[in-house]
C-alpha cells in the first residue's frame, strides 16, 4: 500500500507545494492547516509519518507533538519537524518532544524527498522488528510453557521410577547400559559405575533372553513375560529366580529402534507362595475326599446292618420300615460317592447322580426293566450338595412309592423322571402310569411318613410342590438355585 503522509503547516503555499511534491513520487498525502486539525485527523487515521510545522498560531508543532507521542495509538509514528528557525535550541527541543528529524525552511525538495523516505523506511523497519519480537516473545513463552510441561512430566516420571518396585532400565540398540533406576541397582549386585556404557549380557549371560533381546530389536515388537524363571551365572548362590518382565522398543522419528526399555518385578517369592498354596490345596482336597470317602462307608456299614436287621426280623411291617430307611441312607451315601470320585468336592452332576440312584432302587426293590420301564430325561447339570440330598431323597421317596403301589398284580407301565432348569431356578417332575392316586384322598393332607418326607425335603429345597393326577399320577417340585 502506498504510505499515507500528514502534512501540517498554517501556510497554504507551503501545503500546496509540499502536498504537490510528496503525490508526485506516489504518496498519499493528508493535508492539515493547524496543531488541532493534524491531531483531529491523526487519530480517526494514523498516518504513516507527519510533516509538522513549529510555528503555527493555535498550536504550534512542539505542542502537537507533545500530544501525539502522548497517545498510544500515535506515539510511533515518526514525526518530521519543518521550521525557518535555525536556532539550535529550536533543534534539540524538537528531538526532545519526540521529532526523528529536522528540515530547515527554505527546503530542497530532493532533501525533503530522502529523509521522508529515509524515515519510512526506518518506520516499517521497526514495525517490523516489533511485531518479529513480540513473535519471538510469543514463541519463547511457549516454549517456557513447553519446557515446563516437560519439566513437569521429567519429575513425575523421575518420581515414578525412584519409588517404584519395579526394576527399569535403558539399552541403546547394542544392549549397552543407558540408565536404570534405584530399584535396578540396589538388587543387580552391581554399582551404576561397573554397569554404565556396558553391554548387558556382559554381566547377565543368558543366550535364550538375549534371542529375545535381539528379536525385539529387530522386529520392534514388545514382548511381556510372567514368572520367566532366571539363574545368576556369576552368582549361584541365588538360586532361580523368577520375574515378570517387559521389553519394549524405543523409536526415533523415523520408526527405526534405537534403544530399548526393561523393566523387571521379581516375583520369586510369590511363585513360591503359589507353589506352597498348590500344595496345600492339593492336601485339602485329598482330605475332603477321604472325608467324602469315609462318610459314604459309614453310610453304607448303616445301610448294611439296617439291611441285616430287616433279613432277621420276622415282622412284615417292621422289616418294610427297615429297608425304606436303608434306601434313604444309600441315597445319600451316592452322593458323597460321587463327591469323592468328583474333581469338585461342593457340587455334583445331579444327571448322573439321578441315573445312579435310580440303578439302586431298581435293583433294590428286583424291578422287572421290561414291565416298569424308566425313562429319564436329565439336564447336563451342577447341583450343591445341600441341594442334591435332598432333590435325591425326595426321588427316591417318590419312586419307591410309585414301585410299590402303582403297578399291583403285574401291571406294566412307565415311570418318568424329568430334571432340568426352569425360570430361575430347577423343575424336578415325577411321574408314573401305573395306578392312579384315589381321588378321594388330599395330598396336602394326607399323614404318612413317605408324603410327611416328601414335603419336609420340598421345604428344605424353599421349593413348591404340585399333584396332578389328571392323566398320570405326577409330582412336579420347583426350588429356586442357590
Amino acid at each position: 500500500m502506498k504510505p499515507n503522509i500528514l502534512v501540517v503547516d498554517d501556510e497554504t503555499a507551503n501545503l500546496v507545494v509540499l502536498v504537490s511534491m510528496l503525490e508526485g513520487h506516489g504518496y498519499i498525502v493528508r493535508p492539515a492547516i493547524s496543531g488541532k486539525l493534524a491531531l483531529d485527523a491523526a487519530r480517526k487515521k494514523p498516518p504513516d509519518a507527519i510533516l509538522l510545522d513549529i510555528m503555527m498560531p493555535d498550536m504550534n508543532g512542539f505542542e502537537v507533538c507533545t500530544a501525539i507521542k502522548a497517545n498510544d495509538a500515535l506515539k510511533n509514528i515518526p514525526v518530521i519537524f519543518l521550521s525557518a528557525l535555525q536556532d539550535t535550541k529550536e533543534k534539540i527541543k524538537a528531538f526532545e518532544v519526540g521529532g526523528v528529524d529536522y528540515i530547515a525552511k527554505p527546503y530542497q525538495d530532493t532533501e525533503v524527498l530522502a529523509r521522508v523516505k529515509t524515515h519510512l523506511a526506518l518506520h516499517n523497519a521497526q514495525t517490523r522488528l516489533k511485531e518479529q519480537n513480540v513473535q519471538l516473545e510469543q514463541k519463547v513463552a511457549e516454549r517456557r510453557r513447553t519446557e515446563q510441561v516437560l519439566q513437569s512430566e521429567r519429575d513425575l516420571l523421575n518420581t515414578i521410577l525412584v519409588t517404584t518396585n519395579a526394576q527399569i532400565v535403558y539399552f541403546d540398540r547394542n544392549f549397552n547400559f543407558g540408565k536404570a533406576n534405584p530399584a535396578y541397582i540396589q538388587t543387580c549386585g552391581y554399582s551404576w559405575r561397573e554397569l554404565q556404557g556396558r553391554n548387558h549380557f556382559t554381566f547377565f549371560p543368558n543366550a535364550e533372553n538375549q534371542r529375545i533381546f535381539e528379536q525385539v530389536r529387530d522386529t520392534g515388537q514388545s514382548v511381556h513375560f510372567e514368572a520367566k524363571p532366571f539363574e545368576y551365572a556369576n552368582q549361584p548362590e541365588r538360586g532361580v529366580t523368577y520375574w515378570d518382565w517387559t521389553l519394549t522398543p524405543v523409536k526415533n522419528s523415523d520408526g527405526q529402534v534405537q534403544g530399548l526399555v526393561f523393566s523387571l518385578l521379581d516375583v520369586t517369592e510369590r511363585v513360591r507362595m503359589e507353589a506352597q498354596l498348590q500344595q496345600a490345596l492339593k492336601e485339602k482336597i485329598a482330605l475332603l475326599q477321604e472325608i467324602h470317602h469315609r462318610v459314604k462307608n459309614n453310610l453304607q456299614v448303616v445301610s448294611s446292618l439296617l439291611y441285616l436287621q430287616a433279613d432277621a426280623t420276622e415282622h412284615a411291617e417292621t422289616r418294610k420300615i427297615l429297608e425304606e430307611n436303608r434306601d434313604r441312607i444309600m441315597s445319600m451315601a451316592l452322593v458323597h460317592e460321587q463327591l469323592y470320585a468328583s474333581n469338585n468336592l461342593a457340587n455334583i452332576q445331579i444327571a448322573d447322580y439321578i441315573q445312579e440312584l435310580t440303578t439302586h432302587l431298581y435293583h433294590s426293590y428286583r424291578v422287572d426293566v421290561e414291565r416298569i420301564r424308566l425313562k429319564l430325561s436329565l439336564e447336563p447339570l451342577i447341583l450343591g450338595i445341600e441341594q442334591a440330598i435332598p432333590c435325591g431323597l425326595l426321588i427316591q421317596e417318590i419312586l419307591s412309592n410309585a414301585i410299590k403301589h402303582a403297578f399291583p398284580d403285574g401291571q406294566d407301565g412307565t415311570i418318568s423322571i424329568t430334571f432340568g432348569e426352569y425360570q430361575n431356578g430347577f423343575r424336578l417332575i415325577v411321574e408314573n402310569t401305573g395306578v392312579p392316586f384315589p381321588r378321594d384322598i388330599d395330598i396336602q393332607r394326607i399323614e404318612t411318613m413317605g408324603l410327611d418326607l416328601i414335603r419336609t425335603f420340598t421345604h428344605q429345597l424353599r421349593g413348591t410342590l404340585e399333584f396332578d393326577r389328571s392323566a398320570a399320577t405326577t409330582f412336579t417340585i420347583t426350588f429356586p438355585k442357590r
